[in-house]
């Protein structure tokens, strides 16, 4: 039983996060940067090499 809760568990965090595993120990830096993609990609855990946003970010 808590086999399968911690897999449901860890299938719904990584679903959440784009198929990458949770973020720990997050510092300002970090904030800072995951802000800006947010307002690049729409996603906390997306990234983009394009540095500017696009029209509909803005």
């Amino acid at each position: 039983m808590f086999g399968t809760a911690g897999t449901l568990l860890n299938i719904t965090q990584r679903a959440q996060n784009q198929g990458k595993p949770p973020r720990y120990g997050v510092d300002d830096w970090d904030e800072m940067l995951m802000a800006r993609d947010k307002l690049l990609t729409g996603h906390f855990r997306g990234q983009s090499a394009n540095p500017t946003a696009s029209s509909t970010t803005k």
